[in-house]
């Protein structure tokens, strides 16, 4: 077959895909012909209809808005309660009672919300620690709010740091617990 006929026969395709096209076209025309002449006929009665689906609308949306709000309201509040839950809640407060040029006395106020037991003090180091010095061995009890103190001794060749740790046995004697801060 030589390049002529092939030619011939692309514009056959052609000319056949647009003949399809066109009489596609010339059907939907005639059904939008006779869709707008019944819908003239009957225009009265969509605006009737129009008009009441507008006023359904318009009702379901105040009422949706208002859904919202309330919605939005309990977001709210769930929000502040995950808050006040995610705030971190120390059992034990630490707090530096002097110069940090010379020995430091520190408080250790009981935040755990109970009366606790046998409470100590300690370090990583344990009992050769140098450099923190607790007011006693031990506590027999340590009321929720009240405090235990202990020294943290300042030389030139003291540490910048220490890690704390308190040990305290909750008032229904259940397992001993540890609470862990770094002081600087």
């Amino acid at each position: 077959m030589d390049a002529s006929n092939w030619i011939n026969l692309g514009l056959l395709v052609l000319t056949a895909a647009g003949l399809v096209a066109t009489i596609i076209q010339a059907v939907a025309a005639r059904r939008a012909r006779d869709e707008a002449t019944e819908s003239s006929i009957s225009a009265e009665c969509h605006e009737k209809k129009a008009l009441a689906a507008s006023q359904r609308s318009a009702a379901a949306s105040e009422a949706a808005v208002a859904e919202h709000r309330r919605v939005a309201t309990a977001l709210e509040r769930q929000a502040s309660l995950a808050e006040k839950q995610a705030k971190r809640q120390d059992p034990w407060t630490l707090t530096a009672l002097g110069d940090e040029s010379m020995d430091q006395l520190w408080r250790v106020t009981n935040s755990t919300g109970e009366n606790v037991q046998h409470v100590s003090i300690s370090t990583p180091a344990g009992f050769e620690e140098n450099w923190i010095k607790p007011a006693a061995e031990f506590w027999d009890e340590v009321a929720n709010g009240d405090s235990i103190e202990f020294t943290f001794v300042r030389r030139l060749s003291s540490p910048n740091t220490r890690t704390i740790w308190v040990f305290w046995t909750p008032a229904d004697g259940s397992k001993q617990k540890q609470f862990t801060r770094s002081i600087p």
